[in-house]
């Protein structure tokens, strides 16, 4: 199935020939786009909420990278080092958004491989949230993937 262009340029018949029917509004094509399997939300760059009528299958299939653990990572307030796995055929960075609790020796690689996050004692007193992000460099479209760290707070 086709998607939608990821633009803020987009037109309501753009909309319909991605998810078919013949909507009228674009209310009913965002049900529509629901009803068949498409995520409606894409998340939000900066202020700005965008929306995507991606076929989120199609994109998973197309992604050049993966790493694991995905998702959220569950840390004692303690801290510790977490091992992470690169799946991907292309160079790569790793970041760490927003996130001066986390450190990584490791800032780059080529190909599937490994990089250990060690995160610091949480003196806070509140439990805290960080990013791993690793995007791929030189395949066009940089693609990432991101990781969520949960730290307890330090005083339990």
């Amino acid at each position: 199935m086709a998607s939608v262009p990821n633009t803020t340029t987009f037109s309501l018949q753009d909309v319909v020939d991605a998810v078919g029917g013949s909507q009228s509004s674009l209310l009913d094509c965002v049900e529509d786009a629901v009803g068949s399997g498409y995520n409606p939300t894409y998340g939000s760059e900066g202020d700005l909420d965008m929306l995507s009528f991606r076929d989120y299958e199609e994109v998973a299939a197309e992604k050049a990278i993966t790493i694991s653990p995905f998702t959220y990572v569950d840390v004692s307030g303690l801290g510790a080092d977490i091992t992470f796995t690169v799946n991907t055929t292309s160079s790569w960075v790793v970041s760490l958004p927003s996130s001066d609790f986390l450190a990584s020796e490791t800032s780059s690689g080529t190909g599937s491989g490994s990089f250990t996050v060690n995160v610091a004692f949480n003196g806070t007193g509140e439990p805290r949230t960080g990013q791993v992000r690793v995007t791929t460099t030189g395949v066009g479209t940089n693609v990432y993937d991101t990781s969520y760290i949960e730290q307890d707070s330090g005083f339990e």
